[in-house]
């Protein structure tokens, strides 16, 4: 597993947390909205040296996908979307295996 120093939230994230919140919403990793897990996927990205956290192989937007420290079963709360917990990782998921 590649050692990572987080960096801070990207500000997306953050304004998209309030905002959800503001309105009573959730904020579920499920309900963010795709351009706001594009910029947290690329802050993840960059901040890893595009590196996968856990095979260590160089990694891109279209080769990975958001990992989730601490799994979203047991997150509690806002767990699932805190900075802190997302990771990148390979694979990229086939899109011909997710369910819709």
């Amino acid at each position: 597993m590649k050692r990572i120093k987080k960096s801070k939230s990207p500000k997306e994230l953050e304004k998209w947390k309030h905002e959800q919140q503001k309105k009573g919403l959730s904020c579920s990793y499920d309900n963010m909205e795709r351009s706001v897990k594009n910029v947290v996927h690329n802050s993840l990205i960059k901040e890893q040296g595009s590196i996968c956290c856990y095979t260590g192989i160089r990694i891109s937007v279209d080769s990975s996908h958001i990992e989730h420290l601490k799994p979203q079963t047991i997150c509690v709360g806002n767990e699932d979307v805190e900075y802190n917990n997302l990771l990148a990782a390979y694979p990229r998921p086939d899109p011909r295996n997710l369910v819709h």
